[in-house]
């Protein structure tokens, strides 16, 4: 079952159980008593539907994989008898028709590994009579073909399986989100009254409710001393941007360093060597 599902089945049954234990209290509040009913026909009704999706789904892919697998190793016997004899014949083309092992064999697709033992069973007849020695033989191949046969058709049900276990599977989700939102928003606002007559009992409830939700990932929530350390953080380095200068600075300082030394409306040209300026 859709663990979706069971979460919120789980949840509903842990609370029907604690207003069933609590009988008392809930017949105190008749409307409350009303909704604690429609509750139990709710839950009723979700695992009719969840158990129609279990056995249509369960059974038919067991049933696919254990005829598959049986197909499977059937096959390679043949294919392993086939390739021995090629071998010994020398027949290299033979070998390679044959050369399927088990492993390959089973994770072929479904339509794929159908079409793939046929093609073998025909070419076991075409060398039957050398493959006895192998244990090969009539009863055995027709026990290759029964298994075949009983793997093609699981493989003629999906088409109907599969869209009637989908719709099953959408019916029981839907009713599923129903329940829960039934608890959620209908049950527990009307039982907010116990909070004042019956804390103890509302807090029962009120855990119960959150079953649904276990699993959830939730967003951590910033300790004080994180946001103490971010908020000194954000204050350093906002200082540190502060202190530097602006590159506008930066630019001009430059500048000046690289402007050359005017001295009587004369540019001096390079370094002077004891006043006497180099030529």
């Amino acid at each position: 079952m859709d663990r979706k599902i069971t979460s919120r089945l789980n949840m509903a049954n842990a609370f029907k159980q604690i207003c069933d234990d609590n009988q008392a209290t809930v017949k105190k509040m008749p409307t409350f008593e009303s909704l604690v009913a429609t509750l139990g026909i709710k839950i009723t009704n979700l695992k009719l539907v969840a158990k129609q999706l279990d056995t249509k789904n369960g059974g038919y892919r067991k049933d696919k994989i254990n005829w598959k697998e049986q197909l499977s190793l059937l096959l390679s016997v043949v294919c392993g008898a086939g390739v021995s004899y090629a071998k010994t014949a020398g027949d290299i083309v033979l070998q390679e028709k044959f050369a399927f092992a088990e492993t390959a064999l089973s994770g072929q697709r479904d339509t794929e590994l159908i079409g793939t033992a046929n093609s073998i069973i025909e070419l076991q007849e075409t060398v039957a009579a050398q493959l006895l020695g192998n244990g090969i033989t009539s009863d055995f191949m027709n026990e290759v073909k029964a298994a075949l046969a009983n793997f093609e058709a699981k493989n003629t049900l999906p088409i109907v399986n599969v869209y009637a276990g989908e719709a099953k599977r959408e019916e029981a989700m839907k009713l599923a989100f129903e329940l829960s939102d039934f608890v959620l928003q209908n049950m527990m606002k009307a039982a907010l009254i116990f909070k004042i007559t019956d804390p103890g009992f509302y807090m029962t409830l009120e855990n119960a409710s959150h079953i649904s939700k276990v699993g959830v990932r939730r967003e951590e929530v910033p300790t004080k001393q994180a946001v103490a350390s971010n908020d000194a953080q954000g204050a350093t380095e906002q200082k540190s941007v502060q202190e530097q200068p602006a590159t506008t600075d930066l630019l001009e300082n430059a500048v000046q360093e690289i402007k050359p030394v005017e001295n009587a409306g004369e540019v001096s040209m390079g370094p002077t060597t004891n006043g006497v300026e180099a030529k």
